[in-house]
C-alpha cells in the first residue's frame, strides 16, 4: 500500500487545526469568567476522576469520544492513571 507522502502529496488535518482553534477559545473564555489562568502544560492528564467518569461511556461532545463504538470501547478499555 502506497502512502500519500509516497504519492508526493500533502495531507493537511483541517478539523484537527479547527478543533484546536475551538480549544482556544474555551481556554480564554474560562480564564475570563474564572478570573484564573489556565495552562495546558500544566493540566493533570492522569486525574483519576475525569478518567473514571471517562470509562462510564458519557462521552457526548468529548471530540474522538463521542461515536457510540467509542463509548462502547471507553467502556470495556476503563482508562486509569499511569503510575509515575
Amino acid at each position: 500500500m502506497t502512502t500519500l507522502e509516497e504519492l508526493g502529496l500533502l495531507k493537511m488535518d483541517f478539523l484537527g487545526l479547527r478543533t484546536l482553534t475551538v480549544i482556544q477559545t474555551a481556554v480564554r473564555l474560562a480564564e475570563k469568567s474564572s478570573g484564573h489562568p489556565i495552562s495546558l502544560d500544566e493540566m493533570d492528564y492522569n486525574d483519576k476522576d475525569v478518567l473514571a467518569s471517562i470509562g462510564t461511556g458519557r462521552t457526548d461532545g468529548v471530540f474522538q469520544l463521542e461515536s457510540a463504538g467509542m463509548k462502547s470501547f471507553m467502556k470495556e478499555l476503563r482508562p486509569r492513571a499511569w503510575r509515575t
